[in-house]
């Protein structure tokens, strides 16, 4: 599948609010931020501190995550898994990666 997102690793920063920026081949951050995330307390709109750091790193994962999934997506539906029904979980799966390809997405034109 051809994704159109950055294609590099992800991480992110140590300060607040956390940002998510690319990283290099060797793990450095680079000047390209992808997102952030930043927490407040006692709001009913934003998440809180500790939800805002935990989501600034499952955005981060999101690339490495969809490439893994990708990779095993042809085995799973290859396998017979030894019996297990886990076709919902090979739905779930496609539609995981379809979200993250944007074809999930309806485009008005």
């Amino acid at each position: 599948m051809n994704t159109k997102h950055t294609g590099k690793r992800w991480g992110v920063s140590s300060e607040n609010p956390k940002i998510i920026m690319e990283l290099t081949a060797f793990g450095a951050e680079t000047n390209t931020i992808i997102g952030s995330s930043s927490g407040h307390p006692n709001s009913g709109f934003f998440p809180s501190e500790e939800e805002a750091i935990e989501n600034a790193f499952l955005f981060a994962a999101a690339p490495e995550l969809l490439e893994a999934l990708q990779a095993i997506l042809p085995w799973a539906q290859e396998s017979d898994h030894g019996g297990l029904d886990i076709g919902a979980d090979l739905t779930k799966a496609r539609a995981a990666i379809a979200k993250a390809s944007g074809a999930s997405h309806v485009h008005d034109q």
